[in-house]
């Protein structure tokens, strides 16, 4: 499920925007933090976990830059607070 939300998200958010219109991205990628913002703190650690490994592999397998960033930083920009080592997330933002 998580490979397959995170591959929506990055298609939705690294395409040109004669690709897809900037406006319409942003609006499915504010709700789908919204989304992801719903899980409970258990869930949360395990998609951070599987984030953790999933980045380990975009590296060894010589994934872009951006997609890497994506990944890293995914948890992030659905509203989480991460710590200073950017993969387990501290608490949830009060604003999404």
């Amino acid at each position: 499920m998580l490979s397959a939300l995170l591959h929506t998200a990055a298609a939705l958010d690294l395409s040109d925007d004669e690709v897809v219109h900037p406006d319409a991205a942003r609006g499915v990628l504010e709700r789908v933090g919204l989304y992801v913002q719903r899980l409970d703190d258990e869930d949360v650690e395990r998609v951070a976990s599987e984030l953790e490994r999933l980045l380990d592999h975009a590296k060894q397998a010589g994934w872009p830059e951006e997609a890497r960033d994506f990944v890293r930083d995914f948890l992030e920009h659905c509203g989480f607070a991460v710590e200073e080592d950017g993969t387990e997330p501290d608490e949830k933002e009060s604003e999404a």
